[in-house]
Order: structure tokens, then C-alpha cells, then sequence
């Protein structure tokens, strides 16, 4: 992976808003990489890529960024596509992935989660 290129074209791809270019340019990258090329952003711009990789792949991107960046990105990050992060989890990781989250925050995504996932996370 050559990392330069990678954050050009991610960057032009957020410039263009366009999520499917977002997904093109990270397809075959592993979520350690997605999350390397991201930490080249400013916080502003993370969670735009992020939530334009889709609910599974940004949940396996989350948990490779470090613990400020984290904070930094679900800040940003619309409550509709948290809690889809989340649904994706499997239960012990949406369990831990709550607990990172401030107590209003972690009580709104439970509560948005499928009914299903919230009982097993619960």
C-alpha cells in the first residue's frame, strides 16, 4: 500500500462527497491500513470517511484507531451511523465499544440498536 496515494485519493474522493469512491479506493485494504490512511486527516475529516466505508468496515477501522482519535471521530460522527457501527459489532466488542462512549451517548445507541442485538450487548 502506498500510503500517499492512498490519502490523495481519499481526499479527492471526500472533496468529490462521494462515498462509492470512498469504498473504491480502501477495497482490499485491511482495516489497519483504512486506519492509517485516515490518521493522515484532520479530525474534521475522519469520520467523513469513516461513515462513507459503510457500517461493517467502519467498525473494523474504529477499533484500530487510537483511544483520542476515537473520541474524536464519534464526536463528529452522525448517531444514525453509530449506532449501525455498533449493530455490526459482535456483542462483546458493541459491549466495550458502549463503554468508550459518554453514558448519554452509549444510553441513545443502545436504545437504537435492533432489539435483538441491544438484548445480547445488554
Amino acid at each position: 500500500m502506498n500510503i500517499e496515494t492512498t490519502v490523495r485519493r481519499l481526499d479527492k474522493a471526500l472533496e468529490n462527497r462521494s462515498p462509492g469512491e470512498v469504498r473504491n479506493v480502501t477495497l482490499g485494504l485491511h482495516p489497519s491500513e483504512i486506519a492509517y490512511a485516515i490518521r493522515a486527516f484532520e479530525q474534521e475529516k475522519k469520520h467523513h470517511v469513516l461513515e462513507a466505508l459503510g457500517s461493517e468496515a467502519a467498525a473494523e477501522v474504529y477499533f484500530q484507531l487510537n483511544p483520542d482519535e476515537r473520541a474524536g471521530v464519534l464526536a463528529l460522527m452522525r448517531k444514525e451511523a453509530i449506532i449501525a457501527m455498533a449493530e455490526e459489532m459482535e456483542s462483546d466488542d458493541a459491549a466495550d465499544f458502549l463503554g468508550e462512549l459518554p453514558g448519554e451517548l452509549a444510553e441513545t445507541v443502545l436504545a437504537g440498536m435492533d432489539p435483538e442485538e441491544r438484548k445480547d450487548v445488554a
